[in-house]
């Protein structure tokens, strides 16, 4: 099997895009042991990713030639699987995507296999987070779900074994689910629902049901299921809390000041005309005679955090800017802001780096 020239595989992952990176289980802490079995993903790339980063697709090789692969990626990476079960099914896409259940005899992780594969190979692959167990992939493979009906299965995989004795598939299923036409009910779990935010980018409760509905006129309801039998609103909040927890941790190590800083070296403009919006907010605050005062009051305020006369006040008149101008801090911090009506709880502050209050009303007496 041919391999890319080591400076371009060398630039593979600096170049790709984050959908187009290798995915997998959540990665434990230093020092703490992976998983035995994992079942590895070989995704069919769009034509852009194949041009761009010369990637390689499921097309160029049988079962037998990337179950070899895979044995050989493990054992480029100190790992040795017992055994392997490769299947060849049909992609959403409709192109064929081939997926390797491995079995090794230690714990390892995934991620230094799948650098492997994309730097050493030209090859993209995801490691499922739903599989953790060789039942669990052998399941998912032989046995036809809501979610993978029987025509989606494979019907000649192929297993190999380093002793050349393979388990046989009915030794781990059950008798009533090896027979013609059965279909397992599938039932989403807490876990795999945020499996699915992590994979889709869920953010939102509508969202979430959009999917949902989604995957249903697909014939895939353990999401609607999911979503009908449970509060959806308070699972999208976890899923949201648990995917930005890392981010949000690293962020409250730092001052305002500095996530203000990283935010203007990195940020990107998404205005349709670049710079537009600064243009029209700096033409705002010159207007007003604020231009450089505003600017600098702004970040006094973020230096000073909570403290004794320190909170910014604009006022005026309706429609005349005024959240306008402080529209871009909302989108860099983390921001407070009162709900347009009804009752609300200040509980709601924990966590926050920005409190943004709105329309007050008071008078002279």
């Amino acid at each position: 099997m041919s391999t890319p020239a080591p400076a371009q595989s060398a630039e593979l992952l600096d170049s790709a895009k984050p959908d187009e990176l290798p995915t997998g289980p959540e990665q434990k802490g230093r020092g703490q042991p992976g998983q035995y079995t994992y079942w590895t993903t070989f995704p069919h790339p769009t034509e852009e990713s194949i041009r761009r980063l010369g990637l390689r697709s499921p097309s160029e090789f049988s079962r037998e030639s990337f179950a070899e692969l895979a044995v050989k990626v493990h054992k480029d990476c100190d790992v040795s699987l017992l055994e392997t079960a490769t299947f060849l099914e049909p992609h959403a896409s409709g192109k064929p995507h081939l997926n390797v259940l491995g079995r090794a005899g230690l714990q390892y992780r995934w991620k230094k296999v799948s650098e492997t594969f994309f730097n050493d190979h030209n090859i993209r692959v995801n490691f499922a987070p739903h599989i953790k167990k060789w039942v669990d992939g052998i399941v998912y493979g032989r046995v036809a779900s809501e979610h993978k009906g029987p025509a989606e299965l494979d019907k000649a995989p192929v297993q190999w074994s380093a002793n050349g004795a393979p388990m046989s598939f009915d030794d781990v299923l059950p008798k009533k689910w090896r027979s013609e036409g059965f279909v397992r009910r599938v039932r989403m779990t807490p876990l795999a629902f945020l499996g699915v935010c992590r994979e889709h980018n869920l953010r939102s409760e509508s969202e979430a049901w959009a999917l949902a509905n989604e995957q249903e006129e697909k014939g895939d309801k353990a999401l609607m299921g999911f979503l009908m039998e449970n509060d959806a609103n308070v699972l999208v909040e976890k899923a949201v809390k648990a995917m930005n927890a890392k981010e949000a941790l690293r962020r409250k190590q730092m001052t305002r000041l500095q996530i203000l800083k990283e935010y203007a070296a990195t940020g990107k403009c998404t205005c349709e005309q670049p710079g537009l919006c600064y243009t029209l907010m700096r033409d705002v605050l010159a207007k007003n005679g604020f231009d450089g005062s505003f600017q600098k009051s702004v970040i006094q305020t973020l230096v000073a955090g909570r403290d004794k006369m320190r909170n910014l006040c604009i006022v005026g008149g309706s429609n005349l800017a005024k959240s306008f101008v402080f529209k871009p801090l909302f989108l860099i911090f983390a921001t407070y802001t009162r709900p347009d009506g009804g009752t609300y709880q200040l509980e709601d502050l924990l966590g926050k780096e920005m409190i943004f209050l709105n329309d007050f009303e008071f008078d002279d007496d």
